[in-house]
């Protein structure tokens, strides 16, 4: 017993020593096994130094120029003595579960690096991370700091632009988007198509909103205090005008649900704005004259539009329309 106690650290000593063969003692093969066990756990100055040890063992061999590719590419991303590359390696290995702390710890990280590659493809990595976690503010500024870096390739820098306007999509600013893309004379592309809609379904929106609230205060005009008075609205909801109200707006909610259960979210939308405009033209008519020919006229003209309006804003919402013309 007491023998085997004092061999234990020596048995110890010589398992961890043949566990960890040195790269001297290694065949080819299996210094090209380690390498590459050594960038999938994201450590690449360790793979750089197996593949040079592979390519000094057998430089003319097939393996040595396949070390070589890869030690080339590793080599040019070698800033920081390879922790800047390590650090953006250990993200991409973190994609799947992908967070706001992973994506901002990186972030950090790359501000205490040298400029180089890997810091270039590192914010190019966070700004995209970022637009994957639908963080436009963060993937702006991220994609800014790519078009800022030293060396960037032109490449880069379109990738940077392209991505800066993404971000500023995706905080529903497409007027400055679509500035950034025209200004690196981007916008003939597919994103440069996606930004004008969104420009034109901006503008769209806009232009419904001022003429509801136009709408509105075309009905405060024409119906004045009657239209406070609950008089009035019991009269403009009456059981047959309750009935006439319920087959408009029905109607084509049964029909869609019918038609595609997936539509029934932005029918009942559009259902519920068209009951609201034809409740209030309903209230205003009440409490015009039934000879006042031309307020009937300019009230039916202001709720076809106001109708068409909602119908709009809808559709723009849930996605279903993105513009009308080119």
């Amino acid at each position: 017993m007491t023998w085997a106690r004092a061999w234990r650290p020596v048995l110890a000593l010589l398992f961890a020593l043949s566990a960890t063969t040195p790269a001297a003692a290694q065949t080819p093969e299996s210094l090209l096994r380690s390498a590459r066990r050594a960038e999938a756990r994201a450590d690449p100055k360790r793979a750089a130094e197996l593949y040079e040890a592979l390519i000094d063992r057998s430089p003319q061999s097939r393996l040595a120029r396949d070390a070589g590719r890869r030690l080339g590419w590793l080599q040019a991303r070698s800033e920081g003595d390879y922790a800047t590359l390590a650090a953006v390696e250990r993200m991409r290995r973190r994609r799947g579960e992908l967070n706001l702390a992973a994506v901002r710890e990186l972030e950090r990280a790359l501000d205490r690096t040298p400029p180089g590659l890997a810091r270039r493809e590192g914010w190019a990595l966070v700004a995209e991370s970022y637009l994957a976690l639908e963080d436009g503010e963060g993937a702006e500024s991220a994609f800014a700091r790519l078009e800022e870096e030293p060396e960037v390739a032109p490449e880069q820098r379109r990738h940077a632009i392209s991505g800066g306007a993404r971000a500023l999509l995706l905080e529903g600013r497409p007027a400055e988007a679509w500035r950034r893309l025209e200004e690196a004379e981007l916008q003939a592309t597919a994103l440069g198509e996606r930004v004008a809609q969104a420009r034109r379904t901006q503008i769209g929106r806009r232009i419904c909103l001022t003429w509801l609230g136009l709408f509105l205060l075309l009905n405060l005009a024409l119906g004045r205090t009657r239209l406070l008075r609950l008089a009035t609205w019991r009269r403009a909801l009456s059981r047959g005008r309750r009935l006439a109200g319920l087959y408009v707006v029905g109607a084509p909610i049964l029909i869609a649900t019918l038609f595609d259960e997936a539509a029934f979210d932005t029918f009942a939308w559009l259902a519920l704005g068209s009951a609201l405009v034809l409740a209030l033209t309903s209230a205003t008519g009440v409490c015009l004259a039934p000879d006042a020919r031309r307020p009937r006229m300019l009230l039916a003209a202001g709720a076809a539009l106001a109708e068409l309006s909602v119908a709009y804003i809808v559709l723009a919402e849930l996605g279903e329309v993105l513009s009308f013309g080119a």
